[in-house]
């Protein structure tokens, strides 16, 4: 044996075969078998020549083709024990067969003639079995291993064998000897290349699936002797093709590795989102798979799966008794991190996954065989792993897929033309093969080039059927290399929609949808659901429209083949293969453009999901905060490009509703908190503390409003009042809400501002008028002339003049040089009020004398006199159209006069005591009255009816008045106090304290910054009201805050702590 597998010298065959019959034996002490040999003695230790011996000589011999056939005892030795096989190595072959298991015994022929092995091989050896072709190691074997299936009734015995590299060629029918070697017939329309799509393991594909003979031996080796086989490399390096078309289809006949024929293979599997239910799938019964039947049976084992775990799975694989192993395929294994990712729930699943997968591998004691492939970038994550043992596991039963040789790609190339009759030049063959090994993981790019460059091939062949069969560097030049082809073809595609931007951004979006963005790792692939990309912008049709051209154009699959809802069967789109996210630098461009948001939608869709499945507690899913106002952000960005469905833009709709009633129930039991707080510091006189409290939660308010105007608590205007009343009604009712002007030596009746709102004139019962600056409070001038009380002032609407009554006189007056134009005369008792029209053409002046007369200011003539009231006329007032002039009496009545034709319109009956003033809203719709019996009637001026009675006055109000932009209604009482009432709603303001005794007058200035009130103490007060009254809420808190920030800063016994308050 040595001499002829390790000779001396340089010279060796290149073919040996060593065929033994005879016996062998077995050592069951060492476990070692052996081949007898004419000393063999085992009673003196002589055994003969041991199997590992001759494995060993195997493994060190430079003979190219071995073959090793044993027709003995105990000769499974030979491929069964651990390292039997010498290793795989490019351009060795070798045939081992062995008649029987290491411990079993080998059977001889009923004539002793020879054994039952050896029949077998003469049987297949004989070269008329094939005539015209060759008989070869791998026919000889699946011939010998159906002759021993066909006598184990009478033989017992199992074959082993193992073949490794090429076949190795034996013999064939004599007289063909001579026969040339010829190409195929050509099949033109036959592609023999698959462009960006993986081969699987059938024939078609298995015909022209070349280069990876050598590392499907080891495979082969590998899952032979190990239940676990994990094949990694890098994206592009052929590792699914190599298990399906190379591992899968080997193991499936039986012809390198005795027995493997029976192995059941399962369908194969992604993980996918949900590992899990990918794993449940493999066992749903085939007349099941597309049934509503299917769907329970899947749920129904995923469950299973979740509960019991590698139980579960041995339970499953045992219920379908399997004689023989069963083979599972986990393809792209990285989705175990690249999408069963993002929450604690899919954490926990990716951990189920593994202990159910490698616990069955365990309990099942090689009945299970588990492979799996995966990019070699994910080892290190896999390392991470302490489920399923899995860091050791990938250690210890990994291969690596390596880099295709010289030789290897020379065979990619050529030879799958070859089966359909075409040549590949060989200038073109080395140009391939110089800028594929300067490209690692360009196999995809390569296999599309050369479909490329068959496609242009078979087109110039439609043009004229006379051209050569051969594919030339003209064609390599015309596809742009193994680079530019795939780059080209796709931008081809994509401009193809290039009049229609809907198609070319849905395009884009399908492109997008299946890449899942890498997370320290390099982006992968990932496969969708057609209806997914169904959407509102994106209706079926358009969708298959645009799928049917890239599904044609070879840049995406279509798998029909799944468990779908109903009797529906789904649709999966997914890319045809990762190469367009390395090469296709527009896909790139995209990727980039969208990687920020692309995940949160991703995520938004699976809790979208989880919500519509949720049995329980829906609510607990909905977004809040920071996730809400980033999902509403990306929704502003995508909604019109069609990555949301209906689905999720109602999930993310539902969840901004609930999150604004949770967070205004929550403000609004922080406002209602902190204002019971500033009630009650009030209560206990701790005005500061109550002044802070209350500005907290203005503060609250006005971040609301400005930050979130979506939360709305219905207590916020409750908030805003109190904090008006604090700052205005009590804090500051001693500084800036006061301002006096004294000067009246008797009580002042009167006041009035000018026009233009420079001067303030007061009226008092020391019979002068004085006149004051209305900016800086100084007097101007007293106007002296009057023989009594002066009871009443107004200015004309232009300001040129100014009235005054004293006793039974008006008064008329140059506002310019203050001197007296005239006096009115004509009432017969005392004058109370007197009131210009809008244009100022006419005065009117109400008497004690129960009547109202209307004088011609130009000529002071008398045009007319109002009668009808019973009593005296205390008050009256022009609407501001002029239309309407309005009476108001001691005999509770207001009346409404037609300045047309002074006929009376309506008596306004309600009060329970005379009625002292009246007053128009500044649009004229409402008219208000205020009267001795405590209260303010406000009075629908289309229909004359009641609206409604303020009050809240302890004694008679003498007056009124409405700001000039109508939203706050004055009134003055006898009471000492004036009250702001809310225009609209009639709700109480805020009421200003500071007079000493009755309140008689009040005015606006037209600026509506100012309130002046007229005294019984001989005073007016100026009230500073803009900030408060215009009913800003901005205004309030700047002054609340600028108040705060003095006392905080400047009073010595702030402490620390409270100085804090500065932030609000």
């Amino acid at each position: 044996l040595v001499r002829y597998f390790k000779p001396r010298g340089e010279t060796y065959a290149d073919t040996v075969l060593f065929y033994y019959s005879g016996h062998g034996l077995y050592d069951d002490l060492t476990g070692k078998s052996y081949l007898a040999t004419s000393d063999v003695n085992p009673d003196e230790e002589k055994w003969g020549y041991a199997l590992r011996d001759l494995v060993d000589l195997l493994r060190e011999s430079p003979v190219k083709r071995q073959i090793i056939w044993l027709d003995c005892c105990h000769s499974g030795g030979l491929v069964a024990v651990k390292d039997a096989n010498p290793g795989e190595q490019a351009g060795y072959s070798r045939c081992f067969v062995a008649a029987s298991q290491e411990i079993e015994s080998a059977y001889e022929l009923a004539s002793g003639d020879y054994g039952v092995l050896t029949e077998g091989l003469l049987q297949g050896l004989n070269p008329q079995r094939l005539p015209g072709k060759w008989i070869d190691t791998l026919s000889l074997c699946a011939f010998v291993n159906q002759y021993l299936k066909d006598v184990r009734q009478t033989y017992p015995q199992r074959v082993l064998f193992l073949n490794v590299g090429e076949p190795i060629d034996l013999t064939r029918c004599p007289g063909n000897e001579t026969v040339a070697e010829k190409l195929p017939e050509l099949q033109p329309d036959n592609c023999p290349y698959r462009a960006l799509n993986a081969f699987d393991f059938t024939p078609e594909d298995v015909e022209v699936f070349f280069g990876r003979r050598v590392l499907t031996d080891e495979l082969l080796g590998q899952i032979y002797q190990h239940h676990f086989l994990a094949v990694l490399g890098p994206s592009g390096s052929g590792k699914s093709s190599v298990v399906r078309a190379g591992l899968l289809y080997e193991l499936q006949q039986g012809k390198r590795r005795s027995g493997t024929e029976t192995w059941q293979i399962l369908p194969i599997i992604k993980p996918g989102e949900s590992p899990l239910r990918s794993l449940a799938g493999v066992f749903i019964p085939e007349t099941f798979r597309f049934k509503k039947k299917g769907e329970a049976f899947l749920n129904s084992s995923v469950a299973k799966l979740r509960a019991a775990g590698a139980a579960a799975l041995v339970e499953m694989i045992e219920e379908e008794e399997y004689e023989q192993p069963v083979v599972l395929v986990v393809d792209q294994f990285e989705e175990i991190f690249t999408l069963c990712r993002g929450s604690e729930e899919k954490e926990q699943e990716r951990k189920q996954f593994l202990n159910c997968l490698f616990g069955a591998v365990d309990a099942l004691a090689g009945k299970l065989r588990l492979v799996v492939t995966m990019r070699a970038d994910f080892l290190g994550k896999c390392l991470q792993q302490t489920a399923g043992n899995l860091a050791e596991r990938m250690t210890s039963c990994r291969v690596d897929v390596r880099p295709l040789s010289d030789r290897e790609l020379r065979e990619v190339i050529s030879q799958p033309a070859t089966q359909v009759g075409l040549k590949v030049s060989t200038e073109l063959q080395e140009r391939i093969i110089n800028e594929v090994q300067a490209a690692p993981g360009s196999l995809p790019l390569l296999e599309y080039a050369l479909t490329e460059l068959w496609q242009a091939w078979h087109k110039e062949y439609e043009e004229d059927k006379t051209i050569a069969p051969e594919l030339t560097i003209e064609h390599y030049r015309a596809v742009g290399g193994v680079e530019g082809a795939l780059e080209k073809q796709a931008n081809q595609v994509y401009q193809q929609f290039s009049g229609d931007a809907k198609k070319q951004g849905l395009v884009e979006r399908i492109f997008v949808e299946l890449v899942q963005p890498g997370v320290d790792t390099e982006d992968t692939r990932k496969r969708v659901w057609k209806r997914e990309l169904v959407s509102d912008i994106h209706p079926e049709v358009l969708v298959d429209d645009v799928l049917a051209v890239l599904v044609q154009s070879r840049l995406v699959v279509r798998d029909g083949a799944k468990v779908g809802k109903g009797e529906q069967v789904e649709t999966v789109i997914d890319l045809a293969h990762e190469a367009l996210i390395r090469h296709w630098s527009k896909l790139q461009t995209w990727l980039e453009k969208h990687r920020q948001y692309l995940p949160v939608i991703r995520q938004l869709r699976g809790e979208a999901k989880r919500y519509v499945a949720e049995q329980g507690n829906k609510s607990k899913h909905f977004l809040r905060g920071v996730k809400l106002e980033e999902a509403q952000d990306c929704l502003a960005k995508y909604g019109n490009l069609g990555y949301f469905d209906a689905q999720t833009q109602e999930f993310i709709s539902l969840s901004k509703k609930t999150w604004i009633e949770e967070e205004t129930e929550k403000e609004k039991q922080i406002l209602e908190a902190l204002y019971m707080t500033a009630e009650f510091q009030w209560s206990q006189r701790n005005r500061r503390g109550s002044l802070i409290s209350i500005t907290k939660a203005g503060a609250r308010v006005q971040q609301l409003r400005d930050s979130r105007p979506e939360v709305k608590p219905d207590n916020c205007q409750k908030v805003v009042e109190k904090l008006q009343e604090t700052l205005y009604n009590r804090i500051k009712e001693k500084n800036c809400l006061e301002c006096h002007l004294e000067g009246h030596s008797n009580r002042v009746n009167a006041i009035a501002y000018s026009p233009d709102g420079t001067i303030l004139a007061s009226a008092s019962s020391d019979k002068t008028v004085k006149l004051w600056n209305a900016q800086n409070a100084s007097l101007l001038a007293t106007l002296t002339g009057h023989s009594g009380s002066v009871r009443a002032i107004v200015y004309s609407p232009y300001g040129s003049t100014f009235a005054s009554i004293s006793g039974y006189d008006v008064k008329l007056w140059n506002v310019r040089d203050r001197s007296l134009l005239t006096t009115l005369t004509g009432h017969g008792g005392l004058v109370n009020t007197i009131a210009y029209s809008p244009n100022g053409t006419i005065l009117a002046s109400a008497s004690h004398d129960k009547k109202v007369k209307l004088w011609n200011t130009q000529d002071g003539s008398l045009l007319t006199t109002l009668t009808g009231h019973s009593d005296s006329v205390n008050a009256i007032a022009y609407s501001p159209d002029g239309i309407i002039l309005a009476s108001a009496s001691w005999d509770k009545t207001v009346k409404l006069w037609n300045t047309q034709d002074d006929s009376l319109l309506a008596t306004l009956t309600g009060h329970g005591s005379g009625v002292n003033a009246i007053a128009y809203s500044p649009n004229g719709t409402i008219l208000a009255s205020a009267s001795h019996d405590k209260t303010v009637k406000l009075w629908n001026t289309q229909d004359e009816s009641l609206l409604t009675t303020l009050t809240g006055h302890g004694d008679s109000v003498n007056a009124i008045a409405y700001s000039p932009n109508g939203t706050i209604l004055a009134s003055a009482s006898h009471d000492r106090t004036v009250k702001l009432w809310n225009a609209q709603d009639g709700s109480l303001l805020a009421t200003l304290t500071g007079h000493s005794d009755s309140v008689n007058a009040i005015a606006y200035s037209p600026d509506g910054a100012t309130l002046a009130s007229a005294s019984h103490d001989q005073t007016v007060k100026l009230w500073n009201v803009k900030l408060q009254f215009d009913l800003n809420l901005d205004s309030a808190m700047a002054y609340a805050r600028d108040w705060l920030r003095n006392y905080l800063t400047h009073n010595p016994n702030v402490s620390a702590s409270d100085k804090e308050l500065l932030e609000i």
